[in-house]
């Protein structure tokens, strides 16, 4: 069987072991993505008492949608490539 330079099978994957780095940093990505995926579609049938208890303009709720998009990527994003992109 091949072995990595860590001394580890790569065929051999445990994904409750989160002391691998790259084990934690999936289950890192999958959370921050499944909490941004609830917020993103919880937007739209909230939309109108959203912007009726905090008194938005067309343009903030447009921005506000942006910025969810935004942030979805930015929290996913990291996580992957600290982790994943090493040699």
């Amino acid at each position: 069987m091949p072995v990595t330079s860590g001394g580890q099978n790569p065929l051999h994957l445990n994904p409750l072991n989160l002391k691998d780095p790259k084990i934690r940093t999936l289950h890192f990505t999958w959370v921050a993505f499944f909490i941004s995926f609830f917020v993103w579609f919880n937007h739209a049938p909230f939309m109108a008492t959203i912007r009726e208890a905090f008194g938005l303009s067309d343009q903030q709720v447009v921005t506000l949608l942006i910025l969810n998009v935004a942030l979805t990527h930015a929290t996913v994003s990291p996580c992957l490539a600290s982790n994943w992109m090493q040699p």
